[in-house]
């Protein structure tokens, strides 16, 4: 009796376990759903009523990256609103997680993960006039491998990445669009490298798309996570190395663990399995083998079995085998479809619009669909024309066509890419729609890159040149006017400002906002860091007055950062611009003065207010005893005061910035110098405490030798960024965060390894360009590099003089642009700019003595530009 009533208790408490279990009951839009409405909303509906907190599902674009948008309960049922509305054609992924709980605090039984595709408009399929883009490095064209269409910069629109090759360039190149069609050279490259599959997710759910690509090395294949910095500015993240001879087949993108966030299935060439990378939800991957696939040619995922996991498909030799995914990643082979037969290609979509998850094969017996009864039993329909490289709804009737190149058997061979429209039961009879190109395309992807709801075609063909092909009428240019600076007080490169001077923006068009946050105007000295002040706005300006007065003779550098005038930060474009101090006389003659010591080898010599007192102290740096030497001013030109810091050895140079923007000078020396023993290079943050003691920060690795630093606003966004020459050819970024920390860097091509480099507006477009010199055997090399307005750097022209490295500009002329000037073997060298960055040699004033070693010092005497040049030998100056 005892033992009946233990199995009725344990019966119950089963029974009442089972009713209280949370299931999602039905979902709207329904998975696997090809035409969605744009505007949504997603709506799950579940077993109990659900509770308050941590009910968020996790939507993610395969266009953009995870979508933002609210989530709100009504009883049983969530729902997601989206904040902006699907793209046409994208790919919708959903995550319904754990954390989601009822009412009753019973949390989700299993995560449910599915997709749905957001609906295309009905456009006419007829492709009408050409527009060419010209990609790669300074827009030479090249072989165009894969191309996505992906919105990079989280503008709204659908920009162009590709992996691009030649002989003097491989790379993962972009551009990006301005919402018509219109492509403009973006950093390219934005990866380096013999890239070959090319994938763009986000990683890390941050909002933005990331990409991961493969790269073909001399000791394998490589695969990169490229983490977006915002805007379509990449660093180098989590990087996985394959064997020799297992270069990757395909890259899955999915779901497969039902976390959340996005992880990638790796299809090898060779072997008998495949690797499932686990992403940590910050875009670290953790490798798990999928043993046992055979020689598998191809593999897809999807939810086979209507069951919210990915189910995983390989094909191969053997035929088709299927596995099923019980939530967790874990994937039991269950079924092989048409044991003998040998295929090679897979991919699975709705084409009959019943709900599940078809196949499209290729192989020995030719194209084949295999129709699902949606629970993961497929059976062979009918065979297909053609292989579809791509399903999408071209016509905008709601149903997936299928696009693809000519078979490689026509005779003569077809230029042009052909679109099958399907019947809606996933019939594809009809005869096809030809979009013919000049030669041959090579590939191709679709995408809505005009913004008029209907999906265009993007080709690249075997002149190595991208065309776009507009789906009915080319798109209509609508004229904007952007919010700019229009005016500037002081005036751009103006010397001898008033110390008590405002400054004043000046914009195009009123500023509707009833107040503009005094964060949009940062004013930096060059010597005491940023300055206090007050910003005020007008009805189409800002002003800011500095709590005190400009010291004489300091470069003062100014960022505006983005405002809008309906007050929305992201849609106008930022401003730099710097100006100097008037001093209140002299004669430009030097005598008496004052012997400061340093130590053995001190090679460079800067000037900064450390300890806030009002006057300039000095600091040298000595690559023998690897230390910052600060000497201290007493006031009156004397430095009875000296501290030290140790930093990394073997410092190759030195520059001063207010980094955390706390209102004083903190130290960058870089370290790593090309020919001594430094194997990585680094850029030792030495953040000042307002008193001239300098510790804390950080360190920045930046490559394995430094050459050259430099700092400036170079992305316009109110704080100072470093830029540090690392290695041959490199030019390392690293963005400020705006405390003085900073994420890894972003690794762009420069040329050679500067000795010096400088942040100056020459081409007077408001953002900092970068500016290097160097010697060689030909005398010095000077490259002018234009920034973007990101800090994505242009080399624009070069200039070669005699002999000298050091470099400095200033407006010499005063016509309103900035100069340079160098040293060489007999003296100073004026290259006077003509306004949009182009130098050409002014004059060249003889200095005895000012040669390699020659060192060039902007100053302002007498209302006039001055440098001083010193080698050793007393002070000699030029005006």
């Amino acid at each position: 009796m005892k033992y009946l009533l233990f199995l009725l208790l344990g019966f119950l408490g089963f029974s009442r376990t089972w009713a209280q279990a949370l299931t999602v009951t039905s979902v709207t839009p329904r998975p696997h759903a090809v035409a969605v409405g744009r505007t949504g909303p997603i709506q799950l509906t579940f077993s109990q009523p659900l509770g308050a907190g941590a009910n968020t599902l996790r939507v993610l674009s395969d266009h953009r990256g995870r979508l933002s948008g609210a989530d709100s309960v009504n009883g049983n049922t969530l729902i997601f609103t989206p904040t902006q509305a699907f793209v046409p054609g994208e790919v919708v992924y959903v995550t319904v997680p754990t954390t989601i709980h009822s009412a009753a605090g019973i949390p989700l039984t299993a995560p449910q993960v599915y997709q749905f595709t957001a609906a295309t408009s009905a456009g006419p399929s007829t492709f009408t006039s050409t527009t060419t883009v010209a990609l790669g490095r300074r827009n030479q064209p090249m072989y165009v491998g894969e191309m996505k269409l992906v919105d990079m910069d989280s503008d709204g629109d659908l920009d162009l990445l590709a992996t691009v090759d030649s002989p003097t360039a491989r790379a993962v190149g972009l551009q990006f669009n301005d919402g018509q069609g219109n492509f403009t050279a973006g950093l390219n490259p934005v990866a380096t490298g013999q890239a070959q599959l090319l994938r763009p997710l986000d990683v890390d759910g941050d909002g933005d798309l990331d990409f991961i690509a493969s790269f073909s090395t001399s000791t394998g294949t490589r695969l990169r996570v490229h983490m977006n910095e915002g805007r379509g500015v990449f660093r180098e993240g989590y990087s996985y190395p394959i064997a020799p001879g297992r270069g990757p087949n395909n890259l899955l993108v999915g779901d497969g663990d039902g976390d959340g966030d996005l992880d990638l299935l790796v299809v090898y060439s060779q072997g008998t399995d495949a690797t499932l990378l686990m992403n940590n939800g910050l875009g670290k991957f953790t490798p798990s083998v999928i043993s046992g696939t055979d020689t598998a040619k191809d593999m897809a995922w999807g939810d086979l079995d209507n069951d919210g996991d990915l189910d995983l498909l390989t094909v191969g030799s053997f035929g088709l085998s299927l596995r099923l995914n019980d939530g967790k990643a874990t994937f039991t082979p269950v079924a092989t479809v048409n044991t003998g037969a040998t295929f090679d290609y897979i991919t699975v979509a709705d084409i009959d619009q019943d709900g599940d998850l078809d196949l499209l094969t290729n192989g020995n017996q030719g194209p084949l669909l295999y129709t699902n009864n949606g629970q993961g039993v497929f059976t062979s329909k009918w065979r297909l024309l053609v292989q579809p490289r791509t399903l999408t709804d071209m016509d905008g009737d709601g149903d997936l066509d299928m696009v693809n190149l000519p078979p490689a058997f026509t005779n003569p061979p077809l230029a042009a890419v052909q679109i099958r429209h399907n019947d809606g039961a996933g019939g594809f009879f009809g005869a096809s729609v030809d979009v013919p190109f000049a030669t041959l395309p090579d590939s191709f992807v679709t995408g809505d890159v005009d913004g008029d709801g209907d999906l265009d075609l993007v080709s690249s063909d075997a002149s190595h040149v991208v065309h776009i092909r507009w789906n009915g009428s080319p798109p209509a240019s609508i004229p904007v006017t952007p919010l700019q600076v229009a005016t500037l007080t002081p005036g751009r490169h103006q010397l001898h400002v008033a110390p008590a001077s405002p400054v004043v923006i000046g914009y195009n068009q009123a500023l509707q906002p009833p107040a503009v946050p005094a964060a949009h105007l940062q004013v930096f000295s060059a010597q005491r860091g940023r300055l206090a002040g007050t910003v005020t706005r007008q009805e189409a300006g800002l002003t800011f007055v500095p709590a005190t007065n400009f010291q004489p003779g300091e470069r003062v550098s100014i960022s505006a950062t983005p405002i809008d005038p309906l007050g929305d930060p992201i849609l106008s474009a930022t401003h730099v611009s710097q100006f100097t101090t008037a001093v209140a006389g002299g004669t430009g003659a030097f005598s008496g003065g004052s012997v400061t010591s340093v130590n053995q080898f001190t090679f460079r010599l800067l000037a900064a207010d450390v300890d806030n007192d009002g006057d300039q102290d000095l600091l040298s740096c000595s690559n023998v005893s690897n230390e910052v030497i600060v000497s201290l001013n007493s006031g009156n030109g004397t430095f009875p005061t000296r501290r030290f810091f140790t930093v990394d050895k073997d410092i190759s140079d030195m520059t001063v910035a207010d980094v955390d923007g706390d209102g004083d000078i903190d130290v960058l020396v870089s370290a790593g110098l090309q020919g001594f023993t430094a194997q990585t290079g680094k850029v030792t943050v030495c953040l000042n405490n307002g008193t001239g003691y300098f510790g804390g920060g950080t360190s920045l690795s930046v490559g394995n030798q430094t050459s050259a630093i430099a700092a400036g606003d170079v992305d316009g966004d109110g704080d100072l960024d470093v830029l540090t020459a690392a290695g041959s050819g490199r030019l390392a970024f690293n963005k400020n965060n705006g405390d003085g920390t900073f994420p890894p860097a972003i690794i762009a091509q420069i040329t050679g390894s500067p000795f010096r480099m400088q942040l100056h507006d020459v081409d007077n477009d408001g953002d900092l360009d970068l500016v290097t010199s160097q010697a060689g055997w030909q005398g010095t090399l000077i490259c002018i590099n234009r920034n973007d307005g990101e800090g994505r750097f242009q080399e624009s022209s070069q200039v070669t003089v005699a002999y000298g490295r050091e470099l400095t500009g200033a407006d010499v002329d005063q016509d309103g642009d900035l100069d340079l000037l160098t040293t060489n073997g007999t003296g100073v060298v004026i290259l006077l700019n003509n306004g949009s960055g182009t130098f050409s040699t002014g004059s060249t004033l003889a200095i005895a003595g000012a040669g390699d070693g020659a060192v060039l010092l902007p100053a302002i005497w007498m209302g006039t530009g001055t440098w001083i040049c010193s080698r050793g030998a007393p002070q000699r100056t030029g005006r």
